[in-house]
C-alpha cells in the first residue's frame, strides 16, 4: 500500500493506493472515518481493481482548513483528486458522507465507469433535530478526544477487524470536521440527475431506526437492501455486499 500526499485547491490530502490493478476505484469514507478504514474492503473487491482511498478534510492526515466543508466543496475535493491523479474511467465508491460526496462528484466527472453508494447519509438524518444532531456529535467528539485508543476500540467489538482502524480514525479527527455535521446532509434523490450507472446499497430496515425508502431516483440507479446490515453495510455483512456488487457488475 502506497501512502502519499497531493494538493487540491491549496489543501493537502493524504491518499492511500494499491500498487496494481486495471480499474481504479476511488473510495470516499464516512464522517469520522479515514482512508485506512477502506483498506479491508479494497482487498475484497470482485474485479481487477486498484483501490485508492483518501482522508477527507479534517480526517486522518489531510489538512483541516477553517472552511471548505460545504456539500459541493467536498465533491470538488474528490473531483480534484481524480484529476490530479489523472485517473481514466474510475469507479467511485462512497459510504455515508462519502456516498453523498460521490453522488455530487458524479455530476461533474464525465468518465466515471460506475458508482457504488453505500447508505448515503440523507435518510439516516431525516427527522433528527439539527441542534440535537450537533450536540450529540460534539459530545461524542469530546469523549473521543479524552479517551484512550483502547477505550474507543472497545466500542467496536461487534466489528473486530475494523475496531483498531476506527479507533485510530476517531483519534485523528480534528474539530474542524464538526462543520460537516453542522451543515447537514441532503437526500440524493433531491440532487442526483443523469448519473452514471449506480448501485445504491441500503441497510436492513429491521436493523436500523430510520425509514429505508427511496423516491425520485434516476433510472440509472439500482437499489439493493442488504439483509442483517446496519448503516455500515460493508462492515456488518461484507459477504452479501460483495455478492450484490458482483451481480451489479455482471
Amino acid at each position: 500500500m502506497n501512502s502519499n500526499f497531493i494538493t487540491v485547491e491549496d489543501n493537502k490530502f493524504h491518499v492511500l493506493s494499491e500498487e496494481d490493478g486495471e480499474i481504479s476505484v476511488v473510495m470516499a469514507h464516512g464522517f469520522t472515518d479515514n482512508a485506512m478504514c477502506m483498506t479491508p474492503l479494497m482487498e475484497k473487491l470482485p474485479f481487477d481493481s486498484r483501490g485508492i482511498a483518501y482522508d477527507a478534510k479534517a480526517h486522518g492526515l489531510s489538512d483541516a482548513p477553517n472552511s471548505g466543508y460545504g456539500k459541493q466543496d467536498m465533491a470538488n475535493d474528490l473531483v480534484g483528486i481524480v484529476r490530479e491523479l489523472e485517473l481514466d474511467d474510475p469507479v467511485l465508491y462512497g459510504h455515508s458522507l462519502g456516498a453523498n460526496t460521490v453522488a455530487r462528484a458524479s455530476q461533474i466527472l464525465d468518465d466515471v465507469r460506475f458508482c457504488v453508494l453505500e447508505d448515503p447519509a440523507g435518510l439516516m438524518m431525516r427527522g433528527i433535530d439539527e441542534n440535537e444532531r450537533s450536540e450529540r456529535k460534539n459530545s461524542q467528539f469530546k469523549n473521543w478526544r479524552t479517551s484512550t485508543h483502547r477505550e474507543i476500540k472497545e466500542e467496536y467489538v461487534g466489528t473486530p477487524r475494523f475496531a483498531d482502524l476506527l479507533a485510530t480514525a476517531r483519534k485523528q479527527m480534528r474539530p474542524e470536521a464538526l462543520n460537516i455535521n453542522d451543515r447537514g446532509y441532503d437526500y440524493i434523490g433531491d440532487f442526483l440527475e443523469n448519473p452514471p450507472e449506480t448501485l445504491l446499497l441500503r441497510p436492513d430496515p429491521t436493523v436500523v431506526d430510520y425509514e429505508v425508502s427511496d423516491q425520485d431516483l434516476p433510472s440509472e440507479v439500482s437499489v439493493n437492501i442488504i439483509p442483517n446490515a446496519s448503516h455500515t453495510i460493508f462492515r456488518n455483512n461484507q459477504k452479501d455486499f460483495i455478492r450484490v456488487l458482483e451481480e451489479f457488475i455482471s
